[in-house]
């Protein structure tokens, strides 16, 4: 590196995040895992009995998703802002009619707790574009890394 030169911005997360669905009528789920270093583990419990699977991310640059494309949602300010201790949901919470939300949680345990989009419905906090654009992310990481073997 030359004087005045700044550092490559390195290619890792700051913190592990946890994301899942949460309520609904079934027992078990599943729980996915994405560390700073790259990896996913996805932990699917069923009243079967329950099998994880970890997997490496592509790398920084590579098609697909990536730890850079995370890092940077994970960094947007309306997604910073939305992790909250409070237990309040982004959208319609349908859990009370065996509905589900979408759990984003940080290290620290803050959360985003994602529904239904408001539409209609009074009382409802909407959704930043930034928090669903993290939401699709997330899940488009995990479906592409369910076509890849465990480690």
């Amino acid at each position: 590196m030359k004087d005045g030169d700044r550092p490559e911005p390195t290619c890792a997360l700051d913190q592990s995040y946890q994301f899942y669905f949460s309520g609904g009528q079934g027992t078990g789920g599943s729980y996915a895992l994405v560390t700073p270093e790259g990896e996913l583990t996805v932990r699917d419990v069923s009243a079967a009995g329950e099998s994880v699977c970890t997997t490496k991310l592509p790398a920084c640059g590579s098609p697909g998703v990536d730890l850079n494309d995370l890092k940077g949602l994970f960094a947007d300010p309306a997604v910073l802002a939305s992790f909250t201790g409070l237990h309040v949901s982004l959208g319609h919470d349908t859990r009370p009619v065996d509905g589900e939300i979408f759990v984003i949680e940080r290290e620290d345990s803050q959360h985003i707790q994602v529904g239904d989009p408001c539409g209609e419905y009074a009382r409802c906090t909407p959704i930043p574009s930034q928090v669903s654009k993290l939401q699709e992310l997330l899940t488009e990481l995990k479906d592409q890394q369910a076509k890849l073997p465990c480690e």
